[in-house]
């Protein structure tokens, strides 16, 4: 049986879902929403959610949730390995992620098996130790004083500076959500947002999820206060180690607490990761 959480406002209760597509039981769109492991949205299905590289011959492909699950995929990498090399938003905004250096891009299939989560789903992972990219996210589209992300993933142990869900990268400064994190430049990196792992409400420089599978969010994200958000280089999970799983992740510019709800019971009913 799954153990339930309820760390959003208890007094708010979700709406029961009316489908199997959580972007369709919401009225706030995200402005970028990915998973390896399943249809965020009803619109989407059947379309691509990653394009992987084969590293035999550097042919890319797209795939889409069947073919990430029923073998097509693995087949395809010829008993080699594979990499990721854009992960395609399902919200409709057309804000895809991606990673064009080829020894930033981390893998999804290793010696011909599809790189999995405890449930068998689907997953990335981090490339080697000390990478030290993520995949960009248009920074453009970060807006507001009230952003959410949320994301199901299994942390990496801390390296160099540190791993991040999100991270957001100026000059000598440096911001973050949810991270294992070092100084950088000598500058304090800055915490967005009430960031939660499990239920938990997390401190900076956390420990306590590393290499644990979580359902991970951060509530109350102010954008426009923070010019690293709005106008440098913001990545999605960097500084991933080998042990990480990624499995999806959505960011919102606003939302509501009953959305915040839904997401969130959304998320741990499907993942069940504690």
């Amino acid at each position: 049986m799954l153990k339930k959480f309820f760390y959003y406002n208890s007094s708010v209760a979700p709406t029961p879902p009316s489908g199997s597509y959580i972007l369709d039981d919401i009225v706030s769109t995200p402005i970028y929403a990915w998973s390896f492991t399943r249809y965020l949205a009803s619109a989407w299905v059947g379309n691509p959610v990653v394009r992987l590289r084969r590293e035999v011959d550097n042919v890319e492909l797209d795939f889409n949730v069947a073919e990430l699950t029923d073998g097509t995929a693995e087949a395809w990498a010829g008993g080699g390995d594979a990499k990721s090399t854009i992960w395609y938003d399902q919200s409709g905004n057309g804000n895809n992620i991606f990673q064009t250096n080829s020894g930033y891009q981390y893998k999804m299939i290793i010696g011909g098996v599809m790189w999995r989560d405890s449930n068998g789903y689907p997953s990335s992972r981090g490339n080697v130790s000390g990478s030290i990219r993520g995949y960009t996210i248009p920074s453009t589209t970060l807006i507001g004083t009230n952003g959410a992300v949320f994301t199901a993933f299994k942390s990496s142990i801390p390296i160099g500076l540190g791993w991040r869900v999100m991270g957001g990268h100026g000059g000598s400064g440096n911001s973050f959500i949810l991270a294992k994190q070092s100084p950088i430049n000598g500058a304090t990196p800055t915490t967005l947002g009430s960031a939660y792992a499990n239920g938990v409400i997390q401190p900076t420089n956390l420990s306590s999820v590393d290499l644990i599978e979580c359902i991970v969010n951060a509530i109350g994200i102010n954008w426009t206060s923070n010019a690293i958000w709005t106008s440098s280089n913001v990545v999605m999970f960097n500084y991933m180690e080998p042990t990480t799983q990624l499995n999806e992740a959505i960011v919102f510019n606003t939302f509501t607490d009953s959305e915040r709800a839904q997401i969130e019971t959304n998320q741990n009913d499907f993942y069940g990761y504690f």
